[in-house]
C-alpha cells in the first residue's frame, strides 16, 4: 500500500468536480470538435472524465497499472460510440491525453510536498500505460465500428439501387 498516494487520492476524490471541470474545459479549448458539444454529448464527456480519472487514481493509489477487463470493455464501447457519432479518432484520443495532463499537473501542483519522487514517477508511468491501453481499445473498436457502418451504408445503397431498378 502507498499511504501518501491513498491520502492524495482521498483528497482529490472529495473535491473531484473542479478537477474534472478543468479537464473538460482544457479538452474543449484544445480540440475544436469538442467546443460544439452540448447537452447529452457534453454530459457524456464529463461522465467519462469522472470515471477515467477515478480509475486512474485507484490504480495509482494501489500501485497497479493493470487495466481490467471491464475497463477494456468500456473503452471499446466508447470507441464504437465515437465512430458512430463521427467524432474524429485523433480528437478522441487527444481528449484523454489532455485530461491526463490536467490531472498530472493538478497532482504535482497541489500535492508535490506530500509525495515522494517515486510516487510522481509512478503516476507518470501509470498515465502512459493507461493512455497506451486506452488507445489500443478505442482504436480497435473505432475501426471495426467504422467498417461496419461503411459496410451497412454500402449495403443500403445497393438495396436501394436494386429497388429502383
Amino acid at each position: 500500500m502507498y499511504p501518501a498516494r491513498v491520502a492524495v487520492v482521498a483528497k482529490i476524490e472529495s473535491d473531484l468536480g473542479p478537477v474534472v471541470a478543468s479537464a473538460v474545459h482544457a479538452i474543449r479549448d484544445a480540440i475544436p470538435v469538442y467546443q460544439s458539444l452540448q447537452g447529452p454529448q457534453l454530459a457524456d464527456v464529463e461522465a467519462i472524465a469522472y470515471w477515467s480519472l477515478r480509475r486512474l487514481m485507484a490504480l495509482w493509489a494501489h500501485g497497479d497499472r493493470t487495466i481490467d477487463d471491464r475497463d477494456h470493455k468500456r473503452f471499446r464501447a466508447i470507441g464504437s460510440a465515437r465512430a458512430a457519432d463521427g467524432r474524429p479518432l485523433a480528437d478522441v484520443l487527444r481528449a484523454y491525453r489532455v485530461a491526463s495532463s490536467v490531472f498530472v499537473r493538478h497532482v504535482t501542483t497541489e500535492y508535490l510536498e506530500v509525495l515522494d519522487p517515486p510516487d510522481i514517477a509512478e503516476l507518470g508511468l501509470g498515465v502512459l500505460d493507461a493512455i497506451d491501453a486506452i488507445s489500443e481499445e478505442i482504436i480497435g473498436a473505432y475501426v471495426i465500428a467504422r467498417e461496419q457502418l461503411t459496410s451497412n451504408r454500402a449495403q443500403a445503397h445497393a438495396a436501394l439501387l436494386d429497388d429502383l431498378l
